[in-house]
């Protein structure tokens, strides 16, 4: 297709690392298909060049509580047209971190792996993502969003504990959400049992 691929994949790579996670899920997927692409690959990099070309001009918006003196004044991002309002939900407005995970179940039939991704925002903006291949193989799906709260709870640990070198201490409580109902309500249980 007049591309070679692993270099494509390098050029992929690069902005997911830097400052894309919007396209860490894609990327993990296709790097998978470095000894052997196909045509679906091939087309499946070009759709993620192309969109970031595309939206290269877009970035991760901040929030603050007040004007900074030293920097312009900008209007607030346009939305996509399939985007109904711009509405500030828990956490992207405010001094808190907020942590947002979820998981795959049995979609990677090849190999049995869950793919967890997660995220940490403050002040309406990523600060901390991930995308990786769970360890274990999970029995349910309620198992595989389990497992991916934990990892993401010990991140936002981590997360609480730079926010506080830097002079940023959290005082409330880290919201996590997830969207798992069976997850939620083995996490609010408060009886661990050995399987949990």
């Amino acid at each position: 297709m007049g591309v070679k691929y692993r270099k494509a994949m390098g050029e992929i790579m690069f902005p997911m690392i830097k400052c894309r996670p919007d396209i860490s899920t894609h990327a993990i997927i296709l790097s998978q298909f470095m000894n052997d692409p196909g045509e679906v690959h091939y087309k499946a990099v070009k759709d993620i060049m192309l969109y970031l070309t595309c939206t290269s001009t877009k970035g991760i918006q901040y929030w603050r509580e007040k004007p900074h003196p030293h920097l312009p004044a900008k209007p607030l991002p346009r939305l996509h047209d399939d985007n109904y309002q711009l509405q500030e939900t828990r956490g992207t407005n405010s001094t808190n971190i907020i942590g947002y995970v979820d998981s795959d179940w049995a979609t990677n039939m090849k190999k049995g792996t869950l793919l967890t991704g997660m995220i940490i925002m403050y002040a309406g903006g990523a600060i901390g993502y991930k995308s990786k291949f769970q360890t274990v193989i999970a029995h349910s799906s309620m198992e595989a969003e389990f497992v991916a709260a934990c990892d993401t709870a010990k991140l936002i640990l981590f997360y609480r504990s730079l926010m506080k070198d830097i002079g940023l201490e959290q005082e409330e409580a880290t919201a996590l959400l997830e969207d798992n109902n069976g997850a939620l309500l083995m996490a609010n249980a408060q009886q661990p049992t050995k399987r949990t």
